[in-house]
């Protein structure tokens, strides 16, 4: 028995370093725990059965990332029981968590190699979601929130662990009917006294897609009017991104660049631009140093420092200077910004592995601030030419800072083989607005030998963005500098059902608030201003099995319901479908041959706006994939949306412009892509 609590405890503390992990079933193979940097001897030498840990953690392998297709990190989150992919009206893709379709941000952390890769002006972090699958090792997510994780976890966490450090070289080519290419590198070499590790990545995508004509809104008369004319949009995106790991020991060493590029696609105001417009670009730079020690068997510790940036640069049409319909673009307000943004931090643990106690104390801080900053505004058709504006007409305060420190605590405590709590609470301190306290409780019982049952409980905030708190974009949105911590409570049980070890039937069911929720609303004088709102709440389950056969056959089935209130959603009766099915199998032929089939259904939605009620219709899609291994070259081949059916997400309506216009697609919705042939070509050494 005490053989066993000590492999417990110490899995548990492997989480709070930043690696989050769980298991689709009970086997967890030796590669898996070896990659973990935290693992100990005993626990890599054994399988173990990490499902009576006190959370609930999705995890993604590389064999089903490798064998699914997955070109992104979109591809592969759209696999997770509960998570939908959306598209907002900008074109950029969205993550969907239990319901919750968020339109300004994403209110979950995203973590790649333990490194936050989300940033102070905006809280979000899409410009990682296209970051190459073929770099990915497994990506593990967490739907509950954590307190540990401190700000943005408000809806969950994802951490992806790519293959930097492990051993294998591999270089892949993507390539799509849809006018678009994917390549990547990944090389390690064996240095005197470490390793040094390397990857590489480039894409590029301008698929052809057909905006629906805009529609004008005047909400003071309810008249609708044809704004644009169905348009060719501007769906450019391109990436590229280096990481760098250098690790000797203890130390290691770790740098992360990703840039995106983005074409402004169907407009920020959901207005059609032009078929080549104005492009937008984002940066992030993250490098990390930490270092790990012990003192004695049972207590370990470690440090870290990072110094982060992230850039906004770029610009984009928005809506006629005189809101008179149009199909003449070059009238348009063209609008955008420069921000430079800089953040340093540091952060340490001391943990303590004991045969019933799992102990970690933790202290973190950091201090950020704009670098530079200016605001673009001009309108071609009056002759006003592009101008950086600066001082009041920043587009976001100037001086701004923010200091932050925070001290967690969390102990898991196994008393008997078949129970387990754990309990947390983390103290944070923003300059911005002041403290905040976060806790955590959740326990595990095992009865018998097929059932296990857990029951999870967090309360977490997001704390608000720059953009919230000081933005002055003078036609398009303002800060609230009186604005509070947004906040989210949630319960979570968990029902796990073992047929046989290979056989798993798990139910999750959820409740939760959304207290004092980040929205915009229209102020007196007509503006919109960010406040914060009603209370949102959030319902439903998962139901999932898995089944494996002897031969490495994978079959996984899904279905998540949810019924969450949004007062804050005036025109939908949903802002993402309620209910979600999907399911994959992946069928091992032969010896180096698979064929994947991957299936989704996603429910319609019901919109109401003034003067017409419309309906995003519901969708199923298919996708298939055949692997051919043949020694160290692969070949992957296959098609999305094999039976070429419409798929359409929810195009929502722009904000409320001069407290009088709206701008919605004529369908309220955003097509994407039909049918899409690729093929990979990979090589490993």
């Amino acid at each position: 028995m005490k053989r066993y609590l000590y492999k417990f405890a110490t899995m548990l503390t492997i989480t709070h370093a930043g690696i989050l992990f769980g298991q689709d079933d009970t086997a967890i193979e030796e590669d898996f725990l070896s990659s973990l940097n935290e693992a100990s001897e005993i626990i890599a030498k054994e399988k173990l059965n990490i499902d009576k840990i006190p959370s609930t953690v999705t995890v993604i392998r590389h064999k089903t990332i490798e064998h699914s297709g997955a070109k992104t990190l979109y591809d592969i989150l759209a696999m997770v029981p509960g998570i939908d992919i959306s598209m907002s009206a900008s074109g950029k893709r969205e993550i969907v968590v239990r319901g919750s379709r968020e339109k300004y941000r994403d209110k979950i952390k995203l973590l790649v190699d333990g490194i936050d890769v989300t940033n102070n002006l905006y809280s979000n972090q899409f410009y990682y979601y296209l970051f190459p699958a073929a770099l990915i090792k497994r990506v593990e997510v967490t739907k509950t929130p954590d307190a540990i994780y401190g700000s943005n976890s408000l809806l969950g966490v994802v951490n992806v662990i790519t293959f930097l450090g492990q051993k294998g070289n591999a270089a892949t080519f993507d390539i799509s009917s849809e006018n678009g290419y994917l390549t990547t590198l990944h090389q390690r070499w064996a240095i005197k006294n470490g390793t040094l590790s390397v990857d590489m990545h480039k894409g590029y995508s301008n698929p052809d897609i057909e905006a629906d004509p805009t529609l004008l809104i005047d909400l003071k008369t309810h008249r609708v009017s044809t704004l644009r004319s169905k348009e060719l949009a501007y769906a450019l995106e391109k990436t590229k991104g280096v990481g760098m790991e250098w690790n000797s020991g203890n130390f290691k060493l770790e740098y992360r660049y990703q840039n995106y590029i983005k074409g402004s696609f169907f407009g920020i105001s959901n207005v059609v631009p032009l078929a080549h417009d104005h492009d937008v670009s984002l940066s992030h730079h993250a490098l990390q140093a930490s270092y790990d020690g012990r003192l004695g068997p049972e207590w370990r510790w470690h440090l870290q420092g990072s110094d982060k940036e992230y850039i906004w640069d770029g610009s984009y049409r928005t809506f006629p200077y005189n809101f008179q319909p149009t199909d003449d673009p070059s009238k348009d307000v063209i609008m955008g910004a420069y921000i430079h943004e800089r953040e340093i931090g540091a952060m340490g643990y001391l943990k303590y592995e004991g045969l019933i106690h799992a102990m970690t104390i933790q202290a973190e801080g950091a201090y950020a601030k704009p670098v530079k900053s200016y605001y673009i505004q001009y309108i071609p058709a009056i002759g006003q030419q592009e101008t950086h504006l600066t001082g009041e007409k920043n587009i976001i305060k100037e001086g701004i800072k923010r200091t932050t420190k925070a001290i967690s605590w969390e102990d898991l405590i196994t008393p008997w083989e078949d129970f387990s709590l754990i309990l947390g609470i983390r103290a944070d301190h923003y300059s911005d607005f002041g403290y905040h306290t976060s806790w955590k409780a959740g326990m595990v019982k095992q009865i018998g030998d097929a059932d296990v049952l857990k029951l999870l409980y967090n309360n977490t905030f997001r704390a608000p963005s720059w953009v919230e708190l000081y933005a002055k974009a003078e036609a398009e949105f303002h800060g609230n500098e009186n604005l509070k911590p947004e906040t989210m409570q949630m319960l979570e049980g968990v029902w796990l059902h073992y047929l046989s070890n290979s056989n798993r039937i798990q139910l999750n069911v959820f409740i939760g608030r959304n207290d004092d929720p980040i929205v915009r609303a229209t102020n007196d004088q007509g503006l919109n201003q960010y406040i914060n709102g009603d209370r949102k709440t959030f319902r439903g389950m998962e139901l999932s099995w898995r089944w494996e056969s002897v031969d490495d056959n994978i079959l996984f089935l899904s279905a998540s319901l949810t019924n969450n209130s949004d007062p804050g959603i005036k025109y939908q009766k949903a802002n993402s479908p309620k209910k979600n099915i999907k399911g994959w199998f992946d069928w091992h032929i032969e010896d180096g041959l698979h064929l994947f089939s991957q299936a989704s259904y996603r429910s319609s939605i019901t919109v109401d706006h003034p003067g017409q009620s419309l309906k995003v219709p519901s969708s199923f899609v298919v996708n298939e994939t055949l692997t051919k291994d043949m020694g160290a070259w692969s070949i992957k081949g296959g098609v999305k949306n094999l039976f070429d059916k419409d798929v359409e997400y929810l195009a929502g309506p722009s904000d409320i412009i001069q407290n009088r216009y709206m701008f919605i697609h004529s369908h309220g919705e955003i097509r994407v892509l039909g049918r899409e042939f690729y093929l990979r070509i990979e090589k490993h050494w």
